[in-house]
């Protein structure tokens, strides 16, 4: 009876390593959202920010152009909101480049503390995006590059 007590503790563990193994490939591939609804699992606010904060250039244009092939509706409203910034994580990038200086001084960060922070389980969806964008924002204005101005006085 021993035997099989372990034997079953031995596949449960198992069974978490592979889980912990899973959630941080999709961690870093950017895809934890997908991969928490693709099991059932809750999905807390700030693994919206993973895509976002992971993704390759390719990764957010596809996120824009997948949204009406969702299979689930119950997080279709965050997808939209993850679009949306995606969108404009892009246009940062077009205009302040690249996109994995973005990533980690504006986005990884927001992820790395919301990720701790026990307030942002019960984030809605708006001040969500309102955070990233405020980040985003920050980010535009520390990294443009002023306009040098027009020296020659005309006579």
């Amino acid at each position: 009876m021993r035997r099989t007590l372990l034997k079953g503790r031995e596949r449960r563990s198992d069974q978490s390593a592979h889980g912990l193994v899973e959630d941080s490939a999709a961690f870093l591939a950017g895809d934890l959202a997908e991969t928490l609804e693709r099991r059932g699992n809750w999905v807390p606010a700030w693994t919206w920010t993973n895509l976002l904060a992971h993704g390759t250039a390719e990764q957010l244009r596809a996120d824009q152009d997948a949204m009406g092939s969702r299979r689930t509706a119950d997080y279709r409203a965050w997808r939209e909101a993850r679009s949306y910034l995606a969108s404009e994580v892009l246009e940062l990038a077009s205009s302040c480049g690249p996109l994995s200086a973005i990533q980690e001084e504006a986005l990884q960060p927001i992820e790395l503390e919301s990720s701790s922070w026990p307030f942002m389980e019960v984030w809605s969806r708006d001040e969500w995006v309102h955070r990233i964008l405020t980040a985003l924002n920050d980010y535009r204005e520390a990294h443009l590059v002023s306009r040098p101005r027009d020296t020659h006085h005309q006579m």
